[in-house]
């Protein structure tokens, strides 16, 4: 499915139709850095069972377009584009799914927009960096990243990424997942992943840890037992929110919904269930 943005734009979605015969909700679907809708390709199917999912390839990531401006990497272009595809496909509650830097951009599109969404679900996210020291730092660390980007090109960086702390519970996985993954990384446009890191990236979006208590729907928080990082920062979330619950999946890392499809999935449809009585 291609959703027509404006003349010559398009954002593109892996379109999983309910197999319920009264959907209780539709979702979307926002992917992490350095990936793709295809990254929820095992647990779309699951989550199908309560509603229709649209799997969202990002600006510059997937099938979507790989503009070289970068305006279209911004928040607000997101957001448009985000917003086009729920008037034109979404006719069932809203529930907004975002992991890592999808969880980020979901985050920011809830506050922005608070009576869209239903439902929002945030899996190993962030609601940014509060301290700005710590936010110069992270955008000198993906400078480092930007610069393997330019000078030793895609593979190496992939080799870098999979390299990282955060991403070692994947070394479990099958594979024939693993070598999935990898290619989801590998067909990364490396322009279109220094655009992203530049306009969406941890040091470069601002906090709203200050806002979050303000978001009104009810929010599911995801992380993975062995993400000691993301659960705390989810913990931490939750102090401050009104109406999130905060679940930990055993055995998981950051990517709980690639790592445990069905324990993700089984979680996402009992929260949407709840909040739909």
């Amino acid at each position: 499915m291609v959703i027509q943005l404006a003349k010559s734009q398009q954002l593109h979605s892996e379109f999983y139709p309910s197999k319920s015969q009264i959907p209780l909700c539709d979702f979307i679907l926002i992917h992490g850095f350095a990936s793709s809708a295809k990254d929820f390709s095992q647990v779309a199917p699951l989550l199908a069972e309560t509603g229709n999912v649209y799997a969202v390839d990002l600006p510059g990531f997937g099938k979507s377009i790989h503009p070289p401006e970068n305006s279209y990497y911004s928040l607000n272009y997101i957001n448009e584009s985000i917003l086009r595809l729920i008037r034109q496909e979404i006719r069932h509650p809203l529930v907004l799914l975002g992991y890592s830097m999808g969880g980020r951009v979901a985050a920011h599109f809830t506050l922005a927009n608070p009576d869209v969404a239903s439902l929002t679900v945030l899996e190993s996210a962030t609601p940014g960096i509060e301290a700005l020291d710590e936010r110069e730092i992270r955008v000198q660390s993906d400078e480092l990243i930007i610069e393997i980007l330019q000078k030793q090109g895609i593979t190496n960086f992939v080799q870098f990424w999979e390299s990282q702390q955060i991403f070692s519970t994947q070394s479990k996985l099958l594979d024939l997942i693993k070598d999935t993954v990898r290619l989801q990384r590998l067909e990364c446009n490396p322009e279109s992943l220094i655009l992203a890191l530049r306009n969406l990236g941890q040091g470069v979006l601002p906090s709203i840890w200050d806002d979050i208590h303000k978001i009104s729907t009810p929010v599911l928080l995801i992380t993975g037992e062995l993400d000691t990082k993301y659960s705390k920062i989810a913990s931490l979330m939750q102090q401050r929110m009104n109406l999130a619950q905060h679940v930990i999946v055993k055995s998981a890392g950051h990517n709980v919904h690639l790592e445990k499809p069905a324990d993700f999935a089984t979680f996402v449809n009992n929260f949407v269930k709840i909040n739909s009585n």
